[in-house]
């Protein structure tokens, strides 16, 4: 059974339902969202028809083991305010990375949007905070570009280390993704939509 994460919305406010392998509660994945401001679930109780107790684990050093078991769970933020989205696109962002089926939250467009840049070495990692904040999945190259640099009548060319991104984020945020990359990127980002 893999893990499960659905965007629960009250009206009021959005929580993250989770379902999992009982016997295997998701502890790093609730440990990031504890990180990222969400109170996560408390791993669950195993019933008593998921307990063997014929056969011991070696792993946990229990004189009983663990049979598979549905287990759920809900995360929600311990504290609201105006930047939920963000939290919400970056604990989303990491049940991505920990290899969790995430279903798009009630009101996502389902369109993906790609976005290829090269940006400066140095402005890089805060550009790719921010898009993964707003639930963008990034993979990034490191390279290094050649410019020509002219000083008093002299022509040199130099290397300047540089990240190669590559962005697939929803339609609805590659605006603003476009927006924040294009002064920090060594040539217009190359936008690909939907696809």
């Amino acid at each position: 059974m893999s893990t499960k994460v659905t965007v629960v919305d009250s009206g009021a406010h959005r929580d993250l339902h989770v379902l999992y392998d009982g016997s295997r509660p998701p502890l790093e994945l609730f440990s990031a969202w504890a990180e990222l401001g969400w109170l996560a679930p408390t791993p669950a109780t195993p019933p008593r028809e998921a307990i063997d107790w014929g056969t011991p684990d070696p792993r946990s050093g229990r004189s009983y083991s663990l049979r598979s078991w549905s287990a759920t769970g809900t995360a929600t933020l311990t504290q609201h305010s105006p930047d939920d989205d963000a939290r919400l696109a970056g604990a989303l962002d990491a049940a991505r990375r920990l290899g969790c089926e995430v279903v798009d939250p009630p009101g996502a467009e389902d369109g993906l949007v790609h976005i290829t840049a090269v940006l400066l070495a140095h402005s890089a990692p805060s550009l790719v905070d921010g898009v993964r904040a707003r639930g963008g999945s990034v993979r990034t190259r490191d390279i290094s570009i050649s410019r020509t640099v002219r000083y008093r009548g002299s022509t040199n060319e130099i290397e300047t280390p540089a990240v190669e991104v590559e962005i697939d984020i929803t339609e609805r945020q590659a605006d603003a993704v476009v927006s924040a990359l294009a002064p920090h990127a060594t040539t217009a980002p190359q936008v690909t939509r939907p696809y």
